[in-house]
Order: C-alpha cells, then structure tokens, then sequence
C-alpha cells in the first residue's frame, strides 16, 4: 500500500495539487450516528447539553491518545448510563411500561406525559449509575487528566494559532485545574438530562431514553416487562461481558456560553479542530532535506542509529527518536516509528504500516526489527497519509474515489483513480461532478427511467470528453487505479493497482460499446407498473450498455429456484440469490482495459464460462415465461439479471473473437438456428395447448424441456425433437382459421394463426441447420450462441404467400437490447 501512496504523492506534487496535511493524532469524530455535546461549567462538571446530527458531528475533530480507545475534546462514553436491574420487580413494571408506550412514535403523541415517564423511572428507588471497570476508568483518565495535560504544555505556547484556540485552551485550562472521574463525569449527565427533560422533545427524547436506559424493548421478547427474567435479559442486552459489544455515545466537550470568549469560535465547531491540527503539525514538522544536501551534509551511514531523547515535559508517553536512511529517497532523515491511521471513505481507518516484522520474524535476526526493516522518512509518511486522506475522501467521492464489489461478501473496497503525468491541478482532480472513479467503479441501473443515467457510454461522455481534450497538452496522460479493501476487522490492503494510457482508456471504451451492442433484438421486459385496475403495464428500457464492474456483480450473483416462493409474499420471484465471489472487479478491468491481449482472452473466457453455468437455466426460464406471456411472474431483479447476462454474453464473444464472433456472422450459424428452432418449437407447443388443450399447458414446453440436452448435445437434441414434433406439425398443417366476423381475434383462432406462423418459420430455420457442422463437443462460445439464438425475437421472412394470415414481423415493443432491422437472416424459401 505504501508504493502506491508514494505514487500517488509524487503524482498529485507534479500536478500541483495541494493537498490538507492531517496530523496523525487527528481523527474525526464519528459521522454515523448522533454526538452528545456536552458543555462544562466552572467547576468543570456538565451543565448543558445538545445533540448534533452524524453529518454535523463528522466534521469535527478530536487529537487521539498514544493508547487506543482515548481522545480530546472527543471520546466514547458507554452507556445506558442508568441501571435499574438491582431495583425490586414490583416497583419497576409501569414505570418501564409507561415509557415504552410513549415513546413510540405517534401523531398524538403526549410529549408532557413523555417527559414525566422519563423523569419517574430516572428517579424510581434503587435506581444508580452505572458500575465503571477499572480499564474503564483508565482510559477517561487518559482522555480527560494525560492528553489534556500533554496538550496543555503544547499549546501553552501558542501565538498565531491561539487566538482562534482561546476557548479551546480555557477547557484544557479547566480541566487540568479541576480533574473529574469516569462516574462522576456520567453520573452529572444523567442528573442534567433529568433536571431539564422539559426542556427536549421529538426524538431528542428517544435519544435520551437510550442513552439514560438502554434497550427496554427487542423483537422477540417473551419475559414479562420488570420479572426477573425481563431483568436479567435486560442487563445481557445492557451491560454484556463482552467489551466490543458494550454500547458507546460519542462526546464532545465544551464550554457553558458565559464561559466562552464571544470573540472566537465555540469548541464544538469544525474551524478549532483544523486550528488544533494546524498548531499540531508546526510543532511536529520535519521537513525533508534535498538528496543533494544531505549527500554532501551527512556522511552515509551503515547501520540506522538510535538516539533516545526525553521529552521537555517529562510526559512518560514520550518517544524516541530514530535516524536512518530513507528507503525511498536514500537520504538521512527522522524516521516514522508509529505510523498514522487514516480514516477514509467507505472502509474506515488505515493503519499504514512498512513491514510487518512480527510476522516476517526473518528480519529479526539480522537486526532489521521495527522501524529498521523497511525505514521510510517521517514527513514522507505523513505526506503518505495527507494524499490518501485527500484521494479518499468523502468530499472527492465519485471524483478520485469509489466503492467497489470487495472480495469480503457484500462489503465494499474502496477504489482510487487520478491522473498521472498531468502538468496542471485540473489534470488531477477533475471539476466536473462525474470523475474517473466514478467510471471505472460505477454500476449502472438497466431498469432506470432515464436511459443515460443507465447507460454506460452516455454516462461516461463528459470525463471522457475532458480526457481527450487533455492528450493535445500530453499525449502521454495516464489514469493510475488502485483499491483498498478490509482483509478482516482490524487489516486494510491494496486489492488493485493499475496504470493506463488516456489514449488507450479512450480506445477501450469505444470497444466495449461496440461489443455491448453484439446481441440480436431480444425482449426482456424489465419492469411492470400496476395499472389502477390491478394490470400490469411493461416499462421497457430501449438502450443500455454496462458498466464494468456490471460484469463483476453479474457473474457473484448465483440464483437457485424459489422454493418458498408460494404462501410467501415476500419473495417475488421465483429464483433467489447468493453472493458467491468468483470473479473480481481486477478481473473486470482485465476484460475492459487488459494489460495485454492474453489477460483479455483468459479472463473473458473465465467470465463466459462462469456466466453460461450460473445463468442458462435461468435464461431458460426466462424464455419459457416470454412464450407464455408470464414474465411479470419474474421478479424485477431477476429479469434485470438476464438482460446484464444476455448483453455480456455478446460482449464476451466479441471480445474472444471479433471477426468471428460478430453478430452478423454468428447468426447464421446452425447453432444459433438450433436455439431459434428450440424458442419456435416453444411456440407451436404453446399454440396447440391453447387451442386443443383448451390453455392447459404443461410444466415445461418442448423446446425448453429439450435445451438442456443441446447445451451439451445438440445432434441428440434435434433427433429427439424430431421425434416429439410431429403431432403438433400435424396440428398446424390441419387446423382451420375461423374466418367469421367477430372470431378473428378469439383465443383459439390466434393460436392457429399462430401454429401456421410457426409452422412456416420452422421449416425456413430447418433449412439452415446442417448436423454435420453441429459440434460433437460444446465449448463455452457454442452454449452462448445456442442460448442467444434461443432468446432472440423470432422473424418471419419478408415475403408473399397464400396461406399467410399474419403480419411480417412480431412485435417488439418493450424489448431490451439493440435491436437489428426487421430483416430476417432466414432464407426466403421453405
């Protein structure tokens, strides 16, 4: 990860991008959720207190403590505060009832009686804060009594940067004059909330039910509310063993108004904690010295050399100081010992590291332990995490940054994309709102109402536009992609890197547009309105090519049959699905842009494999419900899965061989005949059902029952047909149309009707298909040819006939795809 951040660095300094620079002790505060301001008096205890929103409180800052878990101004607090577990069951029962009931959500809603209930169970005899471990208690010791005497003495000294911190430094002022404890620090919290409950209302009361009570509710309960069983779940819910499920508020001190100086900005504002990180970074700078100047300064060195200072302070958290010779840069220069952990986008904090000796322990025994094993510059790392902070940004989201399928389940990784080579600040950063991440790691929506915002092309039009426009000033322009993903809870990795031209960028787009639109005209309706009468009205969608990482979310997704489908309103289709990874977005990107024509090949032949086995029974589903008018039957997911697999298939085929594989040619083969022989057969079998049979339609169709057998055998397949059409030949060629005014478009007239249509094009589609050039063994590209010539639209040939009571073509309104003229590719005799 630390070579791409030393690229990405190197590229954004080249392309005169400024970038923020982020002390490594600065973490924001929690955006997820909801933060308790609290405001301190005179005697440094809570006096005041208000929410802020998660949007609101991520902007602010807090300096984080050499042990995890401690940090200032902000921090965690565990709640419930409160504990009535000990409290007799007999005095505890309405009290708690009240509470529940008033404090679900409702129009009438007395907030009064709200309030009151909150103070009565806050108040009920035997009612107490909560016992604090002793780690507890340590680490707001650590938050509140060391780091606020650490920052103390660095801020005592402040000049430029303590006019605007002058409330921040009356806090830490206070609070080294008058220490709190963990307990009495919550204790006074919860008294202030009950003391002034008339004072909140709406879901500031919910907020304060949670943090003074906890949970008094879950799905599922069976206890009676204040038994002894209810209790004792109760406190498992409440106050588990289990320290990482313990329940937490994140705080953020301040000041009462009458103790702030009016004149500068309050604590709890985004400004002080970017103060308090710019005074951090003045006091930590090191700048890093020139190659030159330290050759000629500093004679090299054989082996790093360690020298232990002890800071001015005499804080026992102090560090010591480590010189060796930079592994990037080859000059002598502080080197980083703890490195920072940056929180970004998506996936939360990094923990940047060089080598991790304690599993390389092969380091260890020529003396490279810690910093010495891979030594790299302090102001580098920090450099290093400045350009991560601002790649991967919330505010750079969709320019620079973009989540992606990760390899961990449904989590996603974090891809980065910016431009390198780029001579000035637009070249790294674009302005426009759609940027390079976005392209690369967008997916799109084949069912949107509006066909550019589903389209990959149409989408992609403007930042592909604002590259061409850069290649005239660099013809060598290049775009650099690297991802980050979660290993497990605790680890971080670069799943991705990759570099490539503008030009070739450009170049790879066109392609994949083109190759999207290698499909014949096949309907798939996509979506189906609810008419007010109860119908169901297709929306279709006329244009759509994907994305890339469309192809990499297509192909993890296994679908099973429904089994639960009746007697289960929940479920709307009759498949399901499952994450199964088994091809990634790196894998994506080798079919897109490869790194060189075998990657291409290798990896669309990994992905047409995995596609044919994972969807051909349920594009064969699929077509079995198009021929009995029941695909609104199929859930919206399942159909929109069918059409993202039928355009990858022609994509895939054209991208494994372009001159063979193209459509115009593919079409004609007897294999893709035999697949619109088998959808025909569909038909004649469904026609005569609906006219003999009187509409009883068996489980499965013919052709249909028959396709499984030509995916793997497709001669054995056309004997078998052969032997199992011949009654409903029979039928087409014998039955009658009713020509009576007013019979025309009955059921079994249009069946007819359509049997000869049938009839007709099954003979010109036999015509083309020759046994001796079926292939004995089917390869991946034979099966996709069968199943797109088994989904295609059908096509009667354009000609002039007696017995010819239809219209030339059928009709493909809703259809989905890019669909080819109305010629038929059928010869025009029988």
């Amino acid at each position: 990860m630390l070579n791409e951040l030393f690229i990405a660095a190197k590229a954004l300094g080249t392309a005169g991008v400024t970038v923020a620079s982020r002390h490594p002790r600065i973490q924001p505060m929690p955006k997820n959720g909801t933060t308790l301001v609290v405001a301190l008096d005179e005697s440094a205890s809570p006096a005041a207190l208000e929410f802020l929103d998660g949007k609101e409180a991520g902007k602010l800052l807090r300096v984080e403590h050499g042990s995890s878990g401690s940090s200032f101004p902000g921090f965690n607090i565990l709640v419930p505060l409160l504990n009535f577990s000990a409290v007799q069951t007999e005095k505890i029962k309405v009290p708690i009832e009240k509470v529940i009931a008033l404090s679900k959500p409702s129009k009438n809603s007395d907030t009064k009686a709200q309030r009151s209930a909150i103070r009565d169970l806050a108040k009920l005899e035997g009612v107490k804060t909560r016992d604090y471990t002793d780690a507890q208690e340590k680490q707001f010791y650590r938050s509140c009594v060391e780091l606020v005497a650490e920052l103390r003495k660095d801020f005592s000294g402040a000049t430029n940067a303590g006019s605007k911190l002058t409330n921040f430094i009356k806090l830490l002022m206070l609070l080294g004059e008058k220490p709190t404890t963990l307990h009495d620090f919550c204790a006074t919290i919860a008294d202030v909330f009950v003391g002034k409950i008339d004072s909140y209302a709406g879901k500031e009361l919910s907020f304060i039910v949670e943090i003074l009570f906890g949970v008094l509710d879950w799905q599922k309960r069976k206890e009676g509310i204040g038994t002894p069983e209810y209790l004792e779940q109760y406190k498992k819910k409440n106050f588990p063993g289990d320290t990482t499920k313990v329940p937490k508020q994140p705080v953020y001190l301040d000041l009462i108004p009458s103790l702030l100086d009016a004149n500068f900005k309050k604590i709890a504002h985004p400004q002080i904690g970017i103060s308090i990180n710019e005074k951090l970074i003045e006091k930590d700078r090191h700048p890093l010295a020139s190659a030159d100047s330290e050759a000629t300064e500093i004679p090299a060195i054989d082996k790093p050399q360690k020298t232990a200072t002890k800071r001015k302070d005499g804080n026992r958290n102090g560090s010591k100081k480590t010189k060796g010779i930079d592994a990037y840069s080859g000059i002598v220069d502080e080197l980083q010992d703890k490195f920072p952990e940056p929180k970004v986008s998506e996936i939360g904090k990094v923990k940047l590291f060089s080598v991790n000796v304690k599993e390389a322990r092969t380091f260890l025994r020529y003396g490279l332990e810690k910093v010495y094993a891979f030594p790299i510059a302090k102001s580098l790392v920090q450099e290093m995490s400045d350009t991560l902070l601002f790649l991967a940004s919330e505010e750079n989201k969709g320019k620079t940054c973009f989540p992606i399928p990760g390899a961990q389940g449904e989590k996603r990784d974090l891809l980065i994309a910016y431009l390198e080579s780029a001579g000035n600040k637009t070249n790294a950063l674009p302005s426009d709102d759609f940027g390079i991440a976005e392209m690369f790691g967008m997916e799109t929506d084949c069912a949107s109402a509006d066909t550019n915002a589903a389209d990959f092309a149409a989408r992609t039009e403007g930042v592909l536009k604002m590259l061409q426009g850069k290649l005239s000033d660099n013809p060598d322009l290049r775009v650099r992609l690297f991802a980050l993903g979660a290993v497990d809870k605790a680890n971080r990795q670069a799943t991705l890197n990759r570099s490539i031209t503008v030009k070739s960028l450009l170049e790879c787009v066109c392609q994949w547009d083109a190759a999207a639109k290698n499909i014949p005209a096949i309907r798939i309706l996509l979506k189906f309105d609810t008419k007010e009468d109860g119908g169901k009205v297709p929306v279709s969608q006329q244009k759509w090519t994907p994305s890339p990482v469309d192809l990499t979310a297509t192909i993890n997704r296994v679908w099973s049959p429904d089994s639960k489908r009746k007697g289960n309103s929940k479920r709307k289709g009759n498949f399901v699905s499952a994450y199964k990874r088994d091809f990634s977005v790196s894998d994506a990107y080798d079919v897109f842009i490869p790194q060189t024509e075998g990657f291409k090949l290798l990896k669309s032949r990994l992905a047409l494999s995995l596609l044919i086995a994972r969807m051909a029974k349920v594009l064969a589903e699929l077509q079995a419900a198009k021929t009995q008018r029941r695909d609104a039957d199929m859930s919206d997911s399942v159909r929109g899965q069918c059409l993202k697999t039928v355009v990858f298939l022609g994509l895939l085929l054209k991208n494994l061989s372009p001159q063979n594989n193209d459509k115009t040619t593919y079409m004609k083969e007897p294999l893709y005949q035999l697949g619109q022989l088998l959808a025909l057969v569909d038909k004649l079998h469904h026609a005569y059902c609906t006219d003999v049979r009187a509409g009883q339609v068996p489980s499965q169709l013919i052709g249909n029952a028959f396709f499984n057998t030509a995916l793997e055998q497709p001669v054995s397949a056309l004997a078998l047909l052969a032997k199992r059409i011949s009654p409903y030949q029979a039928w087409a060629k014998t039955c009658e149309i009713n020509e009576k005014t007013g019979e025309e478009d009955s059921p079994k007239n249009i069946a007819r009707k359509t049997g000869k249509k049938m009839l007709r094009l099954f003979r010109s589609t036999c015509s083309l298909i020759r046994t001796d050039e079926l292939p004995k063994r089917m390869t991946d590209e034979d099966k996709a040819k069968l199943l797109l010539g088994y989904l295609a639209d059908t096509y009667e040939p354009e000609k002039n006939t007696a017995d010819d009571d239809t219209t030339s073509n059928e009709k493909s309104s809703g259809s989905v795809g890019v669909h080819t003229d109305n010629t038929s590719l059928l010869p025009p005799h029988l």
